[in-house]
Protein backbone atom coordinates (compact mmCIF):
# COMPACT_ATOMS: atom_id res chain seq x y z
CA UNK A 1 0.00 0.00 0.00
CA UNK A 2 1.31 3.64 -0.93
CA UNK A 3 1.08 5.98 1.67
CA UNK A 4 1.49 9.48 0.85
CA UNK A 5 4.38 11.86 2.73
CA UNK A 6 6.11 9.38 3.80
CA UNK A 7 8.77 9.63 2.04
CA UNK A 8 9.97 11.42 -1.09
CA UNK A 9 11.25 9.53 -3.85
CA UNK A 10 12.68 11.24 -7.00
CA UNK A 11 11.07 9.88 -9.86
CA UNK A 12 13.79 10.92 -12.74
CA UNK A 13 13.56 8.37 -15.98
CA UNK A 14 17.15 6.84 -16.12
CA UNK A 15 17.18 5.99 -20.20
CA UNK A 16 15.04 8.50 -21.92
CA UNK A 17 14.34 7.87 -25.24
CA UNK A 18 15.89 11.41 -25.60
CA UNK A 19 18.07 11.95 -28.99
CA UNK A 20 21.61 14.04 -28.35
CA UNK A 21 20.02 14.98 -24.91
CA UNK A 22 22.39 15.93 -21.81
CA UNK A 23 22.14 13.54 -19.59
CA UNK A 24 21.91 14.83 -15.95
CA UNK A 25 21.16 13.12 -12.49
CA UNK A 26 19.66 13.71 -9.40
CA UNK A 27 20.52 11.76 -6.37
CA UNK A 28 20.51 11.64 -2.75
CA UNK A 29 24.54 11.43 -0.95
CA UNK A 30 23.99 12.15 2.77
CA UNK A 31 22.21 13.07 5.06
CA UNK A 32 22.34 16.28 8.30
CA UNK A 33 20.03 14.50 11.01
CA UNK A 34 21.35 17.91 13.32
CA UNK A 35 19.93 19.89 10.49
CA UNK A 36 17.00 17.47 9.32
CA UNK A 37 18.53 18.35 5.91
CA UNK A 38 19.54 15.83 2.95
CA UNK A 39 22.53 16.27 0.37
CA UNK A 40 21.51 15.94 -2.79
CA UNK A 41 24.01 15.81 -5.75
CA UNK A 42 23.02 17.24 -9.03
CA UNK A 43 25.28 16.57 -12.38
CA UNK A 44 24.42 19.12 -14.57
CA UNK A 45 26.66 17.84 -17.43
CA UNK A 46 30.00 15.63 -17.43
CA UNK A 47 31.75 18.31 -16.88
CA UNK A 48 29.46 20.00 -13.51
CA UNK A 49 28.23 19.23 -10.55
CA UNK A 50 25.97 21.26 -8.26
CA UNK A 51 25.39 20.62 -4.47
CA UNK A 52 21.81 21.10 -3.51
CA UNK A 53 20.31 21.44 0.48
CA UNK A 54 17.19 20.11 0.97
CA UNK A 55 15.22 21.50 4.16
CA UNK A 56 12.72 18.37 5.43
CA UNK A 57 11.60 21.07 8.03
CA UNK A 58 10.42 23.48 5.11
CA UNK A 59 10.83 21.19 2.58
CA UNK A 60 12.70 23.88 0.32
CA UNK A 61 15.74 23.14 -2.03
CA UNK A 62 18.74 25.86 -2.17
CA UNK A 63 22.31 25.54 -4.08
CA UNK A 64 24.54 24.39 -0.83
CA UNK A 65 28.05 25.91 -2.59
CA UNK A 66 29.43 28.09 -5.02
CA UNK A 67 28.83 27.66 -8.46
CA UNK A 68 32.53 27.75 -9.54
CA UNK A 69 33.07 24.37 -7.37
CA UNK A 70 32.40 20.66 -9.07
CA UNK A 71 31.87 18.47 -6.11
CA UNK A 72 32.49 14.69 -5.66
CA UNK A 73 32.08 12.32 -2.77
CA UNK A 74 30.54 14.53 -0.11
CA UNK A 75 30.11 13.54 3.60
CA UNK A 76 28.63 14.68 6.16
CA UNK A 77 31.47 15.60 9.10
CA UNK A 78 30.72 13.41 12.35
CA UNK A 79 30.01 16.24 14.73
CA UNK A 80 27.62 17.32 11.89
CA UNK A 81 28.75 21.01 11.47
CA UNK A 82 29.52 20.60 7.84
CA UNK A 83 30.67 18.53 5.02
CA UNK A 84 33.27 17.80 3.06
CA UNK A 85 33.75 17.17 -0.83
CA UNK A 86 36.83 16.93 -3.51
CA UNK A 87 36.90 19.33 -5.94
CA UNK A 88 39.01 18.79 -8.73
CA UNK A 89 41.22 17.12 -7.22
CA UNK A 90 41.31 19.39 -3.64
CA UNK A 91 39.70 18.36 -0.82
CA UNK A 92 37.57 21.43 1.02
CA UNK A 93 35.41 21.34 3.84
CA UNK A 94 32.21 23.49 3.69
CA UNK A 95 30.78 24.61 7.69
CA UNK A 96 27.13 25.54 7.81
CA UNK A 97 27.78 28.60 9.73
CA UNK A 98 30.18 29.84 7.39
CA UNK A 99 29.68 31.28 3.58
CA UNK A 100 33.40 29.82 2.07
CA UNK A 101 33.85 27.01 1.71
CA UNK A 102 37.85 25.75 3.77
CA UNK A 103 40.19 24.26 1.15
CA UNK A 104 42.25 21.96 2.47
CA UNK A 105 46.15 22.37 1.50
CA UNK A 106 48.38 19.34 1.97
CA UNK A 107 52.04 19.88 2.75
CA UNK A 108 53.06 16.61 1.14
CA UNK A 109 52.32 16.45 -2.66
CA UNK A 110 49.97 13.71 -2.89
CA UNK A 111 46.79 13.48 -6.02
CA UNK A 112 44.04 11.39 -7.29
CA UNK A 113 42.53 11.45 -3.50
CA UNK A 114 39.67 8.93 -3.29
CA UNK A 115 38.15 6.15 -0.83
CA UNK A 116 38.11 9.32 2.09
CA UNK A 117 36.24 8.40 5.64
CA UNK A 118 36.12 10.47 8.17
CA UNK A 119 37.19 9.16 11.36
CA UNK A 120 36.62 12.41 13.86
CA UNK A 121 35.82 15.82 12.72
CA UNK A 122 39.30 17.14 12.66
CA UNK A 123 41.11 14.23 10.91
CA UNK A 124 40.76 11.62 8.12
CA UNK A 125 42.26 9.02 5.72
CA UNK A 126 41.83 8.15 2.33
CA UNK A 127 44.37 6.84 -0.67
CA UNK A 128 46.20 8.62 -3.07
CA UNK A 129 49.23 8.73 -5.02
CA UNK A 130 53.04 9.84 -4.61
CA UNK A 131 54.24 7.40 -6.94
CA UNK A 132 52.57 4.97 -9.29
CA UNK A 133 50.98 3.44 -6.68
CA UNK A 134 48.54 4.29 -4.01
CA UNK A 135 48.89 4.55 -0.54
CA UNK A 136 46.94 5.35 2.40
CA UNK A 137 47.39 8.40 4.23
CA UNK A 138 45.99 10.20 7.19
CA UNK A 139 45.41 13.99 7.27
CA UNK A 140 44.54 16.70 9.48
CA UNK A 141 42.20 19.59 8.58
CA UNK A 142 45.25 21.84 9.33
CA UNK A 143 46.73 19.86 6.00
CA UNK A 144 49.48 17.95 8.10
CA UNK A 145 49.59 14.28 5.96
CA UNK A 146 51.06 11.28 7.61
CA UNK A 147 51.63 8.38 5.08
CA UNK A 148 50.17 5.12 6.88
CA UNK A 149 50.61 2.33 4.62
CA UNK A 150 52.62 1.70 1.14
CA UNK A 151 53.80 -0.91 -0.72
CA UNK A 152 56.26 -1.48 -3.43
CA UNK A 153 54.60 -2.24 -6.66
CA UNK A 154 51.31 -2.67 -4.68
CA UNK A 155 48.08 -0.93 -4.65
CA UNK A 156 46.85 0.37 -0.89
CA UNK A 157 43.30 0.93 -1.02
CA UNK A 158 39.70 1.60 0.66
CA UNK A 159 41.36 2.91 3.97
CA UNK A 160 38.82 1.61 7.28
CA UNK A 161 39.62 2.30 10.41
CA UNK A 162 37.64 0.09 13.40
CA UNK A 163 39.01 0.93 17.10
CA UNK A 164 42.79 1.13 16.89
CA UNK A 165 42.81 -1.25 13.95
CA UNK A 166 42.97 -0.13 9.90
CA UNK A 167 41.96 -1.97 7.33
CA UNK A 168 42.62 -1.72 3.67
CA UNK A 169 42.49 -3.66 0.64
CA UNK A 170 46.38 -4.34 -1.18
CA UNK A 171 46.25 -5.12 -4.93
CA UNK A 172 49.17 -5.44 -7.66
CA UNK A 173 49.10 -7.98 -10.69
CA UNK A 174 49.31 -11.30 -8.77
CA UNK A 175 47.55 -10.37 -5.26
CA UNK A 176 43.90 -8.97 -4.05
CA UNK A 177 43.90 -8.82 -0.73
CA UNK A 178 42.65 -7.79 2.80
CA UNK A 179 45.17 -6.49 5.68
CA UNK A 180 44.98 -4.80 9.01
CA UNK A 181 47.56 -3.29 10.90
CA UNK A 182 47.63 -0.92 14.26
CA UNK A 183 46.03 2.57 13.46
CA UNK A 184 49.38 3.83 15.87
CA UNK A 185 52.24 1.73 14.51
CA UNK A 186 51.55 0.71 11.24
CA UNK A 187 54.54 -0.91 10.36
CA UNK A 188 54.36 -3.62 13.07
CA UNK A 189 52.10 -6.34 13.16
CA UNK A 190 50.69 -5.61 9.70
CA UNK A 191 48.51 -9.04 9.03
CA UNK A 192 47.17 -10.67 6.27
CA UNK A 193 43.21 -11.34 6.38
CA UNK A 194 42.16 -13.14 3.49
CA UNK A 195 43.12 -13.64 -0.27
CA UNK A 196 39.90 -13.47 -3.62
CA UNK A 197 40.78 -14.38 -7.29
CA UNK A 198 38.76 -10.98 -8.05
CA UNK A 199 39.53 -7.22 -7.79
CA UNK A 200 37.97 -6.04 -4.55
CA UNK A 201 36.73 -2.58 -4.32
CA UNK A 202 34.61 -0.64 -1.35
CA UNK A 203 35.76 -2.62 1.36
CA UNK A 204 33.04 -1.56 4.40
CA UNK A 205 34.14 -2.78 7.75
CA UNK A 206 31.09 -2.60 10.22
CA UNK A 207 33.07 -4.22 12.99
CA UNK A 208 36.76 -5.68 13.75
CA UNK A 209 35.23 -8.86 12.87
CA UNK A 210 32.88 -7.99 9.73
CA UNK A 211 32.30 -6.02 6.87
CA UNK A 212 31.86 -6.13 3.28
CA UNK A 213 33.73 -6.18 -0.17
CA UNK A 214 32.76 -5.71 -3.61
CA UNK A 215 34.48 -8.16 -6.27
CA UNK A 216 34.76 -7.41 -10.16
CA UNK A 217 36.12 -10.53 -11.99
CA UNK A 218 36.82 -8.25 -15.18
CA UNK A 219 38.45 -5.15 -16.32
CA UNK A 220 35.65 -2.70 -17.71
CA UNK A 221 37.47 -2.65 -21.62
CA UNK A 222 36.70 -6.41 -21.67
CA UNK A 223 33.22 -6.10 -20.74
CA UNK A 224 32.62 -3.83 -23.03
CA UNK A 225 30.84 -5.64 -25.87
CA UNK A 226 28.52 -7.04 -23.04
CA UNK A 227 27.48 -3.48 -21.82
CA UNK A 228 26.98 -4.32 -18.33
CA UNK A 229 30.19 -4.95 -15.58
CA UNK A 230 29.86 -7.87 -13.44
CA UNK A 231 30.06 -7.61 -9.60
CA UNK A 232 29.24 -9.49 -6.56
CA UNK A 233 28.89 -8.25 -2.54
CA UNK A 234 30.38 -10.51 -0.58
CA UNK A 235 30.54 -10.70 3.41
CA UNK A 236 33.51 -11.25 5.28
CA UNK A 237 33.74 -12.50 8.71
CA UNK A 238 36.17 -13.33 11.61
CA UNK A 239 35.46 -16.99 12.58
CA UNK A 240 37.26 -19.24 14.80
CA UNK A 241 40.67 -17.36 14.35
CA UNK A 242 39.63 -17.73 10.42
CA UNK A 243 38.62 -14.90 8.27
CA UNK A 244 35.58 -16.07 5.93
CA UNK A 245 33.92 -15.04 2.51
CA UNK A 246 30.76 -15.29 1.50
CA UNK A 247 28.72 -13.61 -1.23
CA UNK A 248 25.51 -12.63 -0.99
CA UNK A 249 24.36 -11.61 -4.50
CA UNK A 250 25.71 -10.87 -7.90
CA UNK A 251 24.82 -7.39 -9.59
CA UNK A 252 25.26 -5.83 -12.73
CA UNK A 253 25.81 -2.75 -13.71
CA UNK A 254 25.65 -0.99 -17.41
CA UNK A 255 28.83 0.39 -18.98
CA UNK A 256 27.45 3.18 -20.24
CA UNK A 257 26.86 4.93 -16.40
CA UNK A 258 30.57 3.54 -15.48
CA UNK A 259 32.86 4.55 -18.64
CA UNK A 260 33.52 8.47 -19.17
CA UNK A 261 33.18 8.07 -23.19
CA UNK A 262 29.23 7.59 -23.02
CA UNK A 263 27.12 9.92 -22.41
CA UNK A 264 25.28 8.49 -20.11
CA UNK A 265 28.60 8.40 -17.79
CA UNK A 266 27.95 9.14 -14.02
CA UNK A 267 30.93 11.44 -12.64
CA UNK A 268 30.96 9.83 -9.45
CA UNK A 269 31.26 6.41 -11.39
CA UNK A 270 30.18 3.34 -9.09
CA UNK A 271 29.49 5.40 -5.59
CA UNK A 272 25.91 6.34 -6.19
CA UNK A 273 25.41 2.76 -7.82
CA UNK A 274 26.83 0.57 -4.88
CA UNK A 275 24.83 -1.68 -2.16
CA UNK A 276 24.15 0.15 0.60
CA UNK A 277 23.33 -1.49 4.40
CA UNK A 278 20.37 0.25 5.93
CA UNK A 279 19.49 -1.38 9.34
CA UNK A 280 19.72 -5.07 8.53
CA UNK A 281 18.91 -4.66 4.70
CA UNK A 282 20.88 -4.15 1.49
CA UNK A 283 19.64 -2.02 -0.82
CA UNK A 284 21.27 -2.72 -4.67
CA UNK A 285 20.43 -2.33 -8.08
CA UNK A 286 20.65 -4.49 -10.46
CA UNK A 287 21.04 -4.34 -14.57
CA UNK A 288 17.92 -6.29 -16.44
CA UNK A 289 19.22 -9.18 -18.30
CA UNK A 290 16.75 -8.03 -21.60
CA UNK A 291 17.39 -4.15 -22.01
CA UNK A 292 19.96 -2.81 -18.91
CA UNK A 293 17.59 -0.80 -17.47
CA UNK A 294 17.69 -0.60 -13.68
CA UNK A 295 16.17 -2.63 -11.11
CA UNK A 296 15.83 -2.32 -7.38
CA UNK A 297 16.63 -4.90 -4.38
CA UNK A 298 16.04 -5.69 -1.26
CA UNK A 299 18.78 -8.53 0.65
CA UNK A 300 17.09 -9.61 4.30
CA UNK A 301 20.16 -10.10 6.10
CA UNK A 302 18.30 -12.37 8.34
CA UNK A 303 16.46 -14.20 6.02
CA UNK A 304 19.10 -14.14 3.85
CA UNK A 305 16.24 -13.84 0.94
CA UNK A 306 16.47 -11.21 -1.77
CA UNK A 307 13.17 -9.37 -3.12
CA UNK A 308 12.93 -6.86 -5.95
CA UNK A 309 10.99 -3.32 -5.23
CA UNK A 310 8.42 -3.88 -7.33
CA UNK A 311 6.87 -0.54 -5.88
CA UNK A 312 9.79 1.68 -6.71
CA UNK A 313 9.59 0.94 -10.78
CA UNK A 314 12.72 0.93 -12.94
CA UNK A 315 16.13 2.77 -13.30
CA UNK A 316 16.55 4.05 -9.96
CA UNK A 317 19.81 4.34 -7.76
CA UNK A 318 20.58 3.15 -4.34
CA UNK A 319 18.60 4.73 -1.62
CA UNK A 320 19.68 6.88 1.45
CA UNK A 321 18.08 7.14 4.75
CA UNK A 322 16.90 10.22 5.48
CA UNK A 323 14.47 11.68 8.36
CA UNK A 324 13.16 8.00 8.39
CA UNK A 325 12.53 8.66 4.85
CA UNK A 326 14.04 6.49 1.94
CA UNK A 327 14.97 8.93 -0.97
CA UNK A 328 15.73 7.05 -4.19
CA UNK A 329 17.62 9.52 -7.54
CA UNK A 330 18.34 9.05 -11.14
CA UNK A 331 18.33 10.75 -14.66
CA UNK A 332 16.76 13.89 -14.12
CA UNK A 333 14.83 14.64 -17.75
CA UNK A 334 11.38 15.35 -15.41
CA UNK A 335 9.71 14.70 -12.55
CA UNK A 336 7.53 11.81 -13.25
CA UNK A 337 5.89 12.64 -9.92
CA UNK A 338 6.73 12.36 -5.56
CA UNK A 339 5.87 8.65 -4.70
CA UNK A 340 5.63 8.32 -0.98
CA UNK A 341 6.03 4.83 1.28
CA UNK A 342 6.95 3.86 4.83
CA UNK A 343 10.45 2.97 5.28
Amino acid sequence: MIIKKTYFLFCFLLFANTINATFEYFYPVDYCKKNNTTLIMHQNSLQKTTLLLWDHISNTTIEGLWSLFNPLNIQILPDESGFSFLDNGRLRIKYFNKRSAKTIDFDHYIYNVYGLNWINSQQCIFSAKYTDYYSIFSCSIDGSVQCLVTQDKSHCIYPQKIDDTLFYIQQNSQINSIKSCNFTNTQANNSHLINFNNSILFLNMISSSKGFVVEHNTSYEKEDKKNIAHFYFTQITHVNGTWESKRLFAFNIPLCLLLPHYDEFICESLLPLMPRIIDNKIYFINADHYDNSLKSYVFDSETQQIMENIFIGKNYFVPILSDKKLIFGGQLNHINDIIVHPF
